[in-house]
């Protein structure tokens, strides 16, 4: 996982600091989701616990892949918000962001490929009580269709490799529906992870889509105005 340093946040902060706190923004929905769960900062019942699992895993080999507590509250916040049925995410890592999502909606099933086996906190005392929880390694993208094939729709998407998924993509677009949301990490962490999420953004299938800088986010809702917004996350 590449980490953008300090100097490198200050930079973004100041160059998107108009695209803040839904400034600007005339779009009910956009402006919503932008105040009310990208920048909302209630503390949920889950965080201290989650935070003690972060806590523990900084100490094993697993704590060069975890994503920011930030990021890791905003998917929480985001399964909070959407209430999806079904959350499917392609790279388990260190699994943490996996639990953050479970832990935001626990009546959801949560589907997690990697292509190696997990041993993080899907062993033992972190995965004992997410009993909705499966993990899968192999071949990803066979893992992918063989799930897809037995679901009539994708509701909620984690995107977590942070490399270019195209093939991956297409099969899960395939079972989107108007309330589906896919997350994608590292839209910029390289260029071809920009000119991925460039190409998904005027992709006249995908709606409206929001670029965090530490990830993008794709709304599928075709009967709202297709509208792309920065937000200095």
């Amino acid at each position: 996982m590449n980490k953008v340093t300090p100097l490198t946040r200050a930079w973004v902060w100041c160059k998107r600091f108009r695209n803040r706190c839904g400034y600007g923004v005339h779009s009910p929905f956009a402006f919503n989701l932008i105040t009310w769960v990208i920048y909302e900062k209630y503390p949920f019942y889950a965080y201290d616990r989650l935070k003690k699992i972060r806590k523990e895993l900084k100490c094993t080999t697993y704590k060069n892949s975890l994503n920011t507590e930030k990021v890791d509250k905003l998917l929480f916040r985001l399964v909070n918000e959407m209430q999806p049925k079904f959350i499917l995410e392609v790279g388990t890592q260190s699994g943490l962001s996996t639990l953050y999502m479970a832990s935001a909606n626990t009546k959801a099933d949560v589907i997690t490929f990697d292509i190696q086996q997990n041993e993080g906190p899907f062993s033992g005392k972190f995965f004992a009580p997410y009993h909705k929880i499966i993990s899968l390694s192999g071949d990803v993208e066979g893992l992918v269709t063989s799930y897809i094939n037995t679901v009539s729709q994708i509701d909620f998407v984690h995107f977590n490799r942070r490399r270019p998924e195209p093939k991956i993509y297409e099969q899960l677009f395939s079972k989107t529906h108007t309330d589906s949301l896919f997350v994608i990490e590292g839209i910029h962490d390289s260029k071809c992870m920009q000119e991925w999420w460039s190409e998904l953004v005027k992709d006249e299938h995908t709606g409206i889509t929001f670029d965090l800088y530490d990830l993008g986010l794709i709304f599928y809702d075709k009967t709202k105005i297709k509208q792309h917004y920065i937000v200095n996350f």
